[in-house]
């Protein structure tokens, strides 16, 4: 172990010890607190009262759709009361993360201004009352400055002898847990635990219902017509066009039952969508065959975007699984997908171009832009 990173552990046990020491007896006058073990992982202390966690004891029965709009934006998603269930976040020392797609792009800026804090736990107690959508922190240890940020591990520019980083380490493994945990919550990027590994998702949220964005594809000019380890592990941008990943995806499906949704804008300025009643995919060895449910919606009419996927194989240009034995399907059509027979499948991945139609309704039209993403039942 390097005295650099000695030096970190032995800073942080420092000021975990002055904290607990100090704040822990005062906590009959709410005070909120982070403990440290000798790890260094740091957890909300047991019998602490932080605002941001408690349950409100405000009657907010009689409110009218402007005020709890008004109080609802105010809170920013992190007000009071709005997640006991934060009690069971822990920060972690941050961990150098290259993959763009699962700890998002370093080149953003501060969720916030810094702020001068006593201590870097007031820092991840910081981070913590305003997640989502703070994820990680960043402590200097010269002048006590803070900041709050929206990606998971290390910058690139780290600098370990000034500077302490912090990432969250969630409860949650997909977005309907972050919805219903999480009140006041909005579509937006969040932490998951996936595994040993904490990775970001996109989630879209309405009426209380988290649905975990798997694809999302809005510029025509994106590439996704990748190799079958890109389409293992995942490629593009959460915030804008992306595939999650098939292994991501095989994990997440495995442990639950999920219902997909999907929705397909035409060039003609249409909408079609559909959602079905389960959604899982096999392992790699079985190539990620997917296997979908029937359409439950009641206004489904891209419900046959999906007929001709279910129980098929993965394919990729350079893995034909498709059942057409004189083409690879992948190869043909610019795309990775669940292919049967080439000329009867619509698949979101492939060409966006004038001669790529999508078998979504007699008309076959092209698209522009697709999401799928699912909700655990």
């Amino acid at each position: 172990m390097s005295t650099n990173y000695i030096s970190i552990i032995f800073f942080f046990l420092y000021y975990c010890f002055f904290f607990s020491f100090s704040l822990y007896p005062s906590f009959s006058s709410a005070t909120c607190v982070l403990r440290c073990d000798v790890q260094g992982i740091c957890y909300v202390a047991e019998g602490a009262v932080c605002e941001f966690i408690e349950d409100s004891n405000e009657d907010t029965s009689n409110e009218n759709e402007h005020e709890r709009h008004k109080r609802d934006a105010h809170q920013e998603n992190a007000g009071k009361g709005n997640n006991p269930n934060l009690r069971s976040a822990i920060f972690v020392l941050s961990e150098r993360c290259q993959n763009t797609l699962r700890c998002g792009r370093k080149d953003s800026n501060p969720i916030k201004p810094p702020t001068k804090v006593n201590s870097v736990i007031t820092c991840c107690l910081n981070c913590l009352h305003f997640y989502p959508p703070c994820t990680s922190i960043s402590f200097k240890k010269s002048n006590a400055e803070c900041k709050l940020w929206n990606f998971l591990g290390l910058p690139f520019n780290h600098n370990t002898d000034e500077m302490i980083y912090y990432s969250i380490k969630p409860y949650v493994t997909d977005c309907s847990q972050i919805a219903k945990t999480l009140p006041r919550s909005k579509s937006g990027r969040y932490a998951v635990a996936y595994g040993r590994e904490t990775v970001l998702v996109v989630c879209e949220i309405k009426d209380k219902e988290g649905w975990t964005v798997l694809q999302k594809r809005q510029n025509s000019s994106f590439n996704f017509n990748r190799t079958w380890e890109e389409y293992r592990r995942g490629f593009g941008d959460l915030r804008s066009d992306f595939w999650l990943g098939n292994e991501f995806i095989y994990k997440l499906t495995s442990g639950g039952k999920f219902h997909l949704r999907i929705e397909a804008h035409t060039r003609t300025g249409n909408v079609f969508s559909a959602t079905y009643a389960s959604f899982k995919i096999r392992q790699e060895s079985e190539n990620y065959k997917l296997s979908v449910g029937d359409t439950i919606g009641q206004n489904d009419d891209g419900g046959h975007a999906f007929f001709e996927a279910s129980s098929t194989s993965f394919s990729t240009y350079d893995r034909d699984n498709d059942q057409n034995k004189d083409k690879n399907c992948a190869s043909e059509g610019g795309g990775g997908w669940w292919f049967r027979l080439c000329w009867n499948s619509c698949y979101f991945n492939g060409l966006y171009t004038l001669s790529s139609k999508c078998d979504i309704n007699i008309e076959q039209p092209q698209l522009s832009r697709t999401i799928m993403m699912i909700k655990r039942v």
